[in-house]
């Protein structure tokens, strides 16, 4: 797969690691903060497949193996985490991980039918419920329309969005394997609801999902929602600020934030100040020049990442929070 728009691809790269870089409820609670986690893991491993054709679903499994914990540990629930609840639950509409903000690389697909089955295919690698699938294909479908016209509306957005996911239930109905005529008609209503409530808001805070609510359960109006903030015209901080408000859902929703900006606008409107305090830069300055490049992506993704997460180890030893942080993270439990 060949980037059309590198300005395009280098703000997704640098907003994804920021994004979840700098959430509260990211494991590092205080300075330093490190760009490496279980949901970077899984993003540059989606960008791998999108342009270097290959497994996803073998890759995932070989990168949370037991003898690479080193290259997955986060904050749960983290990536073999994830697998595990898959592997041993009926399919569920609840987001067991951080997939939103993951499949956003698969925007740069430039065939649709085949983008329609990829987004199913690696979709149900963790989630296999129609409205997951559904609210992947909205999001992908509105960045799509995004790299053709970074300035168009919300509405825009929506519509191109909603087409996209209506291929996408379209198809799995068709293929009539796992998914129920009812399931696959319930996230079809689900996703026409969240997208005419997006068309009618006039406030993107209007779309946050209610107090006491898990926002896990309704992907739908996670997207929409930050579809919306995004193409507001507030600060990015200020909506950043927001997005860390909600709480359990922040693991999602700051980098799906901070991604879309910078998709939209290039890595030029992330703030200065965020960079400075944040470590482990050169895994993913090592990403976007390789795929920059167009004819080859950096492979070596888990010894490149377990490098980096043995200067983590020796950086948090050094830190006066260490046990306190090591001791909350049971790493070692999540594999």
């Amino acid at each position: 797969m060949i980037i059309s728009n590198l300005k395009a691809l280098e703000g997704l790269l640098w907003g994804m690691a920021l994004g979840d870089g700098l959430n509260r409820m990211h494991r590092f609670r205080k300075p330093p903060f490190l760009l490496h986690s279980a949901t970077g893991t899984w993003f540059l491993s989606v960008f791998q497949a999108v342009f270097q054709e290959s497994d996803l679903a073998l890759k995932l499994e070989i990168l949370s193996a037991p003898h690479y914990a080193l290259a997955l540990r986060g904050s749960q629930p983290s990536l073999a985490h994830t697998l595990h609840e898959v592997s041993m639950h009926h399919p569920t509409q609840k987001l067991l991980g951080d997939i939103l903000p993951c499949m956003m690389p698969l925007a740069f697909y430039a065939q649709e039918n085949e983008l329609v089955q990829k987004i199913i295919e690696w979709t149900q690698v963790t989630h296999r419920h129609p409205r997951v699938i559904s609210a992947v294909a909205l999001l992908v479908g509105a960045l799509r329309a995004l790299l053709i016209d970074p300035k168009l509306s919300l509405e825009g957005q929506l519509e191109q969005g909603e087409r996209l996911a209506d291929k996408t239930l379209h198809l799995l109905f068709e293929r009539r394997e796992a998914d129920t005529p009812q399931a696959i008609y319930s996230a079809y209503q689900a996703l026409r609801h969240h997208v005419a409530l997006a068309k009618g808001a006039t406030d993107p805070r209007d779309l946050q999902v209610p107090l006491g609510f898990d926002g896990r359960d309704c992907p739908e109006q996670l997207v929409v929602y930050v579809l919306a903030l995004a193409s507001g015209e507030n600060a990015l901080e200020r909506d950043f600020d927001l997005i860390l408000e909600q709480g359990g859902t922040s693991d999602i929703l700051a980098p799906l934030l901070v991604s879309l900006v910078g998709f939209k606008q290039g890595v030029s409107v992330l703030p200065d100040s965020w960079s400075k305090i944040l470590w482990g830069k050169d895994l993913w300055s090592r990403h976007l020049i390789a795929l920059a490049q167009r004819d080859f992506y950096f492979p070596c993704l888990v010894e490149e990442e377990i490098k980096l997460s043995r200067q983590e180890q020796a950086a948090l030893k050094e830190l006066d929070h260490f046990q306190m942080v090591a001791s909350t993270r049971n790493q070692l439990a999540l594999f």
